[in-house]
């Protein structure tokens, strides 16, 4: 079977009509099962100790302290602040910058349809045309660039205050009035010993790493849960620095260096063979059996399983999907299932 995800690709106007109109396809049926699948991640991590609470800059500019080294502390206190006006002054830019483009685009999309009547009547060129569509996905490119820019400085602009994690003694802080960046241990705070974890992700999956939040995670052929604890960007490498804490019968040496395997969220839908899918005007569809007539149906693959694929559309598992034969079908062929 072809590595591909898909079936082959099928044009109409290659199927003989007295073939789809008057033969009875024969095909072969399948049922689609319904399935609840996560969607995993391997990330590098390691083995980290937490007797000593770092606290850690999760953006830059001039900090001002509110407490001192042994100063006693409490989970969820607010020990520092860090203001940069030069950060905020970019994040309006960006916003401006973004809803110029939007207006370009909506513009862009209206000239785009004209051209194409245009095109039809032979008033422009096919240059014009694929010019202004090379415009557009220039554009879009543009616009998802800055988006992820906003997105970065946004989240920095949600951890200006320094909020202690733990409870205890504060052992280290920076000088008050001092520059901190991204990354910079702000203060240690010594409390109780407790194993976590540190994984490194890649920060496209930000948004579905939330503090708090519970993490399952495989490590070493074993699934554990545990809590995530604090999420850090890093500067280079387009990562996030996720710590995660309460993890139970958990026991590997400190610094041990590994590769987990996280569930970052769930996916419902239902699983069909791969070869019941053909693409049709460049989308995946399908085939199911009703009154003995192939009814097209559009779906969309949530993921790839192997042999088979979880999808989701217009479908149930009363449905029988064809997974022969699908190339020589079209909307309402006579068929025999075989």
């Amino acid at each position: 079977m072809s590595s591909k995800l898909y079936a082959l690709d099928f044009d109409d106007d290659e199927i003989p009509q007295n073939i789809v109109k008057k033969t009875r396809v024969p095909v072969k049926v399948f049922k689609p099962i319904e399935k609840i699948s996560d969607i995993t991640v391997e990330v590098p991590g390691r083995i980290d100790l937490s007797n000593v609470c770092a606290i850690t800059s999760k953006t830059e500019g001039y900090i001002t302290t509110y407490v001192g080294r042994g100063d006693s502390v409490k989970k969820g206190k607010v020990i520092a602040d860090i203001q940069n006006e030069i950060l905020k002054t970019k994040a309006l830019f960006l916003k401006n910058k973004i809803s110029l483009i939007k207006g370009e685009l909506l513009n862009f999309n209206k000239k785009l349809k004209n051209y194409q009547e245009l095109f039809q009547l032979g008033l422009v060129s096919k240059n014009d045309l694929v010019n202004l569509k090379n415009t557009i996905l220039n554009k879009k490119l543009e616009l998802e660039n800055l988006q992820h820019q906003l997105r970065i400085l946004q989240f920095q602009e949600n951890y200006s205050k320094i909020i202690s994690p733990c409870n205890g003694y504060v052992l280290e802080i920076v000088p008050n009035k001092g520059y901190v960046k991204i990354g910079t241990q702000i203060a240690k705070v010594y409390n109780p010993q407790k194993a976590y974890l540190s994984l490194y992700l890649p920060i496209e999956y930000l948004s579905e790493i939330k503090t708090n939040k519970k993490l399952k995670i495989k490590i070493l052929k074993k699934w554990y849960i545990g809590k995530i604890k604090e999420v850090i960007p890093i500067t280079n490498g387009n990562l996030v620095e996720v710590k995660v804490s309460d993890i139970n019968s958990l026991f590997l040496p400190l610094n041990y260096k590994f590769t987990a395997k996280i569930s970052i969220k769930k996916l419902k839908g239902l699983v069909i063979p791969k070869e019941a899918i053909v693409i049709k005007d460049n989308k995946p569809i399908l085939f199911i059996v009703k009154n003995n007539k192939a009814i097209m149906k559009q779906i969309n693959v949530l993921k790839d399983l192997g042999n088979e694929v979880l999808v989701t559309g217009d479908l149930s598992p009363k449905d029988l999907v064809v997974i022969s034969n699908s190339y020589r079908l079209q909307n309402g062929t006579e068929v025999t299932i075989r």
